[in-house]
């Protein structure tokens, strides 16, 4: 979770509170069988999953996307740099889902959070998406900033 260290990571999940948690083993799925609490789950209940989908635990298949699925239903945000790009995956645009990547964003643009070690003028921001395709695509981290304080408002 936040504390008062640089984080620089290349993938994170953002809370439905706010709250920024670093993927320390480079897969948020590796994440959330490290720390089930911490996403509201049990490790006897994520090896359900694998084992109803007959995958090895950890697998990056079907029942990963069921259980980072259900994560992104209940507020979490998937966050990955990939590319030199922020990408966001959210299950719904929301106003919390605005406003917690709009926090994630502004904490780039200060050097609080810099994914790989880059800084906020070395990041673009690839795509802001939900399953129904709402997306906000921008080259920019300044533009996204600016667009999701204005939707913010609306």
């Amino acid at each position: 979770m936040e504390g008062r260290r640089k984080m620089t990571n290349s993938a994170y999940f953002i809370g439905p509170d706010g709250s920024i948690y670093p993927v320390d083993n480079g897969k948020h799925i590796r994440e959330i069988i490290a720390s089930p609490e911490t996403y509201g789950l049990t490790l006897g209940k994520i090896k359900a999953v694998f084992k109803k989908y007959d995958e090895p635990l950890g697998d990056e298949k079907y029942a990963r996307e069921k259980i980072i699925g259900k994560l992104l239903e209940k507020g979490w945000t998937r966050v990955r740099l990939e590319n030199g790009y922020l990408k966001f995956q959210i299950a719904k645009l929301t106003a919390d889902a605005r406003k917690n990547i709009l926090k994630f964003l502004e904490k780039v643009k200060k050097g609080a959070v810099q994914p790989e070690n880059r800084t906020a003028n070395q990041i673009g921001i690839k795509v802001i998406f939900d399953k129904d395709n709402n997306f906000l695509m921008e080259d920019d981290i300044d533009i996204a900033i600016k667009a999701l304080r204005n939707t913010a408002k609306e």
